[in-house]
C-alpha cells in the first residue's frame, strides 16, 4: 500500500462518526459523570442496535469540552499489527496537532524495532503530552488475536494520563483484573445501555412534541424495552401516520416496515434451521436452555442459544440467570409467522411447553401454555393448585384473569384453593365477592383455628376494599392478641390492617410500631407482601403531613417493587401513589408525574381506597399545573362516579373537595361554592362515631371553610375552621392542620384580630413537614399581609374582596404577600406579554443583567424550567391575569 492510499484509510479509521444536534444527550452515563470519572479503561460490550457507537460520540464531545486529547480509531477485520500501530499514530496526530507520533514510529521501525517497540515509542508521546488523552477504539470484536495482543500491551503500559475506551459487540476476555482492583476499569453492558423510560420520553417529546402523550410515551417504551435501534424503528412507523398516539397503540410487529425490517435485516442471513428455532421459541414468555431444547426438539439447543445470544441483539435478561427473554418486538414478529401456520402445530408447541413447565414446578406459566393448546382441565387444574401461593405474591390483575376462566367447583375442591381465590377478589374491586366465597368457613365452627383466622383476614381485607374500616375492626376483634397462626405473611397482613385502624384513630406512630414488629419476620423475597407493609408506614407519614420522611422512606420500597413485580402491579401502584404524592408536596412535579405514568387502571382495579384517592388527586393536579383544566376535572368526575358505581362516598368527597379547592385558588369563587355546597349535602349521610366518617366529615367542614372564604365572610371561617383545626389536631392530621392555621391567620388579618402567630406557625409547620406546595397555591388568597385588608370584610357577598385573577382585571399582578418584590411583579407582567429582556430592560430603564438576575429569581420561586412556565405557573396560581 502506498503511503498515500495509507493515509486516506487511516483518515477514514481516525474520523469519528457525525454526531447529530438532536441527539439525545445521556446524562447518567455522562463522560464526567460519578460512575466513569476515574476510570482508565471502560469497556462497552453490546450487540449492534445499542447505541454504542453514539454514545462514544457524546464522551468525545465531552471529553473535548474538557480540555482533554481525544483520539478515535475504528477497527476492521483486515487490520493487523502494522496497520494497527500507523493508524494509532495518525489518530493521534489529528487529535493533537503533533507530528511527533507518526515519526516516533517510523523511526523505530527503521531502525529494526518490531510492532511492540513502535507502541512503545506512542505510548512514550502520549506520556510527553502531558495533558489528559483519550482513546476510543470502535469495533473491537473485528480484530485479530495478534491485533487484541497488542492492543493489552498498549493497556497495561498506558501513561497515567492516558484513559481507553473499548466498543465491541462481544465481550474481550481479556486480563484487566488488575485494574478492577484498583477502581481503573469499568464496563457497560446492554442493560445500562437500554434507554430509560425517562430517556425513551425525551427522544419522543423532542421528536412529536405535544403530539405524543407520556402514556404513549410510555407504551411505547415498554414495547421497544429501551432499545435503542427498536425504538429508532418505530419511530420510522410512527412519523408516516397522522396521529403518534394511535400509531403506538395500534403498532403490530407483525405486519408492516416493522415486519419488513425483520426479515430483511434480522432473519436474511441465519439459516433456515436457525429461523425456525426462533419462530418456535416465540410461544415462551422467558428462555432457559433446558426448556429450549425440549419445546424446539433440537438436541444443539443449548450452543444454538449461546451462539444467538452472543450474535443477534435480540435478547434481555430474564427473570434469573439462567433465564432469558426475547426482545418484545422480536417476539411480536416472530409470533406473527408462528400464526400463519397450521392450528395443531402451534398447540402441539404449547402443550409442549406445559409439560415441561409443570415437571418443573412453574405451574402458572404452566396453566397459560395449557390454555393454549386447547388442554383447559389441565390448565384450571395447574392453576388452582398454585393459586393459594400466587395470591399474596403475584399480579392479581392476572389472577383476576383466572377466576373468570375457572369453574367454581374447581375452586371449592380444596380449601386452600378457595383461600387464594378469596385473597385475589378481597383485594380487588371485586371485595364483596370474597365474602360469599369464604362464607362457608368463617362461619364453620369446626374449621380448624388457622382457616378460621385466615377467612377472617379474608373478611376484614375486603371491608376494608369496600371502605368499611370499622366492618374490618370488628372482624378482627376476636382475635386480637390470639397466637393462632404460625405463618409470619398472615400475621403480617394482619398487623398491617390493624395498622391502619389505629392511623384512622390518630395513632401513626403505632401503627408503624405495630407494622415495623411483624414484619421483622417476613421474608425479603416475598415482595408484595412486604410492599403492604412499606406502603402502611409511608400512608402514616402522609396522614401526619410528614411528606419528607414520606418520600425519603417510600422511595426504595417504590422502586424496588417497580423492577421485581412489575410497575402494574396492584402493591406496585400503591407505593407510587403515595410517592408520589409526597414529591409532589415537595414539589418535584417531573418525578411525580413519572413515578404515576399509566397507573390509575391499575389502582383502580386492585389497590386500596387511599391509594386510589392519592393517584387521583395527583393526576388531576398535575393535568391543571400543564395548564389542561379540563382534563383535571375530568379525572376528578371520573373519580366521583366511581365512588357512586361502587358505593364509597370516599371517592366522592375526595373528587368534590380537589374541585372546590382548585376552583378557590384559582379565583372560580362561584364554583367553589357550587361544590362545597354538593359536599355539604353530603354530610347527613356520614356517621361521625365511624372512623372514616370523622375524616371525611373534617374535609367537609375543610370545604365549608372555602366556601366561607369565596364569599369573603372571615368570620364565618373562623366560626367553622376553629372547631374543624381542633378535630385535625385529634386525628393528627398534619396537612389539613397547616392549611387551616394558615386560613385562620387570613381569616383573623381581615377581622383585625391577632393573625401573625396563626400564619408563622402554619409556615413553620410547612417548612418542617417539607410541604412545599401545601401553602404555595394559598399564598394569593393571604392577599398582602403588610397592607391588613382592613375593609375587606365590607365587599358584597356576590363580589368577594378576596379573589385572585378576577376576569374584571386581567391587567393586574395580584399582591402576593412577600412571594414576589415589586420590580419582580413588574418584570413578571412583562413577561406575560412575551418581552425579551432587552425589551423588559428597555421599558423599565434598568440593565439586561439585572432583568436576568429577577428571572432568575422567579424560575426559583415560581418552580419553573423555562419562562413560558413561569408564566404559565403565575396564570395557574391566580397571579398573573388570563389576558396575559
Amino acid at each position: 500500500m502506498t503511503p498515500e492510499a495509507a493515509d486516506a484509510e487511516f483518515v477514514l479509521k481516525s474520523t469519528p462518526p457525525r454526531v447529530s444536534k438532536d441527539q439525545l444527550l445521556r446524562g447518567r452515563l455522562g463522560w464526567d459523570g460519578e460512575d466513569l470519572r476515574n476510570k482508565t479503561i471502560i469497556e462497552v460490550v453490546a450487540p449492534a442496535g445499542f447505541g454504542k457507537t453514539s454514545l462514544l460520540g457524546q464522551w468525545r464531545r465531552e471529553a473535548l469540552n474538557l480540555g482533554a486529547l481525544v483520539a478515535w480509531l475504528s477497527f476492521d477485520e483486515r487490520d493487523d499489527v502494522a496497520r494497527f500501530s500507523g493508524a494509532l499514530a495518525y489518530s493521534m496526530r489529528i487529535a493533537s496537532g503533533r507530528p511527533t507520533f507518526e515519526r516516533a514510529v517510523a523511526q523505530t521501525m527503521r531502525q529494526g524495532g518490531n510492532e511492540q517497540e513502535g507502541l512503545t515509542a506512542w505510548l512514550a508521546e502520549v506520556a510527553n503530552l502531558g495533558a489528559e488523552t483519550v482513546l476510543i477504539l470502535d469495533e473491537v470484536q473485528t480484530v485479530s488475536a495478534s491485533v487484541l495482543d497488542s492492543l493489552l500491551y498498549l493497556i497495561l503500559n498506558a501513561p497515567p494520563n492516558l484513559r481507553i475506551v473499548l466498543a465491541s459487540r462481544k465481550a474481550l476476555q481479556l486480563p484487566l483484573s488488575n485494574f478492577l482492583a484498583r477502581g481503573l476499569y469499568t464496563s457497560l453492558d446492554v442493560e445500562r445501555l437500554r434507554f430509560t423510560r425517562q430517556e425513551t420520553a425525551a427522544i419522543l417529546k423532542a421528536r412529536f412534541k405535544d403530539r405524543i402523550t407520556a402514556e404513549s410515551c410510555m407504551r411505547l417504551h415498554d414495547k421497544a424495552a429501551g432499545w435503542p435501534l427498536g425504538l429508532q424503528l418505530a419511530m420510522v412507523v410512527i412519523e408516516r401516520q397522522s396521529d403518534p398516539n394511535t400509531a403506538i397503540a395500534t403498532m403490530d410487529a407483525a405486519t408492516g416496515d416493522l415486519e419488513r425490517y425483520f426479515l430483511e435485516g434480522l432473519l436474511n442471513d441465519l439459516e433456515p434451521r436457525v429461523v425456525e428455532f426462533l419462530v418456535r421459541l416465540a410461544i415462551l414468555d422467558a428462555l432457559q436452555v433446558e426448556l429450549c431444547g425440549f419445546v424446539t426438539g433440537y438436541e444443539d439447543a443449548p450452543e444454538l442459544l449461546k451462539r444467538l445470544r452472543e450474535t443477534l441483539p435480540i435478547f434481555m435478561d430474564g427473570p434469573s440467570a439462567e433465564w432469558v427473554r426475547l426482545h418484545p418486538m422480536v417476539r411480536e414478529f416472530l409470533l406473527g409467522q408462528l400464526r400463519k401456520r397450521p392450528e395443531v402445530e402451534l398447540q402441539a408447541l404449547h402443550g409442549r411447553a406445559a409439560r415441561w413447565l409443570a415437571d418443573h414446578g412453574l405451574r402458572e406459566v404452566a396453566a397459560g401454555q395449557a390454555l393454549a393448546a386447547g388442554q383447559d382441565e389441565l390448565a384450571h387444574g395447574l392453576i388452582s393448585e398454585c393459586m393459594y401461593g400466587a395470591a399474596l405474591e403475584a399480579d392479581n390483575v392476572r389472577l383476576l384473569y383466572w377466576l373468570e376462566r375457572i369453574p367454581p367447583e374447581e375452586l371449592e375442591r380444596h380449601p386452600r384453593t378457595l383461600l387464594g381465590a378469596a385473597w385475589v377478589l378481597a383485594l380487588s374491586e371485586r371485595h364483596r365477592q370474597a365474602a360469599r366465597l369464604i362464607e362457608k368457613i368463617h362461619a364453620d365452627p369446626a374449621a380448624p383455628v388457622e382457616e378460621r383466622f385466615e377467612s377472617a383476614l379474608i373478611h376484614g381485607a375486603a371491608a376494608y376494599f369496600a371502605d368499611h374500616i370499622d366492618d374490618m375492626v370488628d372482624t378482627f376483634a376476636p382475635w386480637k392478641d390470639q397466637e393462632v397462626t404460625s405463618s409470619s405473611t398472615l400475621r403480617a397482613i394482619y398487623a398491617n390492617c390493624a395498622a391502619v385502624a389505629q392511623i384512622y384513630r390518630g395513632n401513626p406512630e403505632q401503627a408503624r410500631r405495630m407494622i415495623r414488629a411483624a414484619y421483622a419476620a417476613v421474608s425479603p423475597t416475598l415482595q408484595a407482601v412486604r410492599g403492604w407493609g412499606e406502603w402502611g408506614i409511608g400512608f402514616g407519614y402522609l396522614w401526619e403531613g410528614q411528606v419528607q420522611l414520606a418520600q425519603e422512606w417510600l422511595a426504595e420500597p417504590s422502586r424496588r417493587a417497580d423492577e421485581a413485580i412489575g410497575r402494574r402491579n396492584g402493591v406496585s401502584a400503591m407505593l407510587a401513589s403515595a410517592y408520589a404524592m409526597a414529591l409532589w408536596e415537595l414539589g418535584d412535579v417531573d418525578a411525580a408525574e413519572d413515578v404515576l405514568l399509566d397507573r390509575l387502571d391499575v389502582l383502580e382495579r386492585v389497590s386500596a381506597p387511599e391509594a386510589i384517592v392519592m393517584g387521583y388527586q395527583v393526576a388531576a393536579r398535575l393535568a391543571r399545573l400543564k395548564g389542561q383544566q379540563r382534563r383535571a376535572l375530568d379525572l376528578l368526575d371520573n373519580l366521583f362516579a366511581l365512588g357512586e358505581v361502587r358505593g364509597m362516598p370516599r371517592y366522592c368527597v375526595a373528587s368534590l373537595f380537589e374541585q372546590a379547592r382548585m376552583h378557590l385558588v384559582q379565583g372560580r369563587m362561584r364554583s367553589c361554592i357550587e361544590a362545597c355546597d354538593r359536599l355539604a349535602a353530603m354530610a347527613a349521610e356520614l356517621d361521625p362515631a365511624s372512623l372514616l366518617g370523622r375524616l371525611l366529615l373534617l374535609r367537609i367542614a375543610q370545604a365549608r371553610g372555602y366556601a366561607a372564604i369565596a364569599r369573603a365572610d372571615w368570620e364565618g371561617v373562623l366560626a367553622i375552621l376553629e372547631p374543624a383545626l381542633e378535630e385535625a389536631d385529634k386525628l393528627r392530621r398534619g396537612r389539613e392542620g397547616v392549611e387551616m392555621r394558615f386560613l385562620l391567620a387570613v381569616a383573623r388579618m381581615h377581622c383585625g384580630l391577632e393573625w401573625k402567630s396563626h400564619r408563622d406557625e402554619a409556615l413553620g409547620l410547612a417548612e418542617m413537614y417539607g410541604m412545599q406546595r401545601g401553602l404555595q397555591e394559598l399564598q394569593t388568597l393571604a392577599g398582602d399581609w403588610r397592607a391588613g385588608h382592613a375593609g375587606a370584610k365590607e365587599a358584597p357577598r356576590d363580589e368577594p374582596a378576596l379573589a385572585p385573577a378576577r376576569a374584571a382585571a386581567p391587567a393586574e399582578v395580584v399582591r402576593t404577600g412577600g412571594l414576589l418584590t415589586a420590580k419582580e411583579e413588574e418584570i413578571l407582567l412583562l413577561l406575560g406579554r412575551n418581552l425579551s429582556n432587552k425589551q423588559i430592560a428597555s421599558a423599565l430603564g434598568i440593565s439586561d443583567e439585572t432583568v436576568k438576575w429577577h428571572v432568575k429569581h422567579l424560575f426559583v420561586k415560581f418552580n419553573a424550567g423555562s419562562r413560558r412556565h413561569v408564566v404559565d405557573r403565575a396564570r395557574m396560581l391566580g397571579i398573573l391575569g388570563e389576558g396575559y
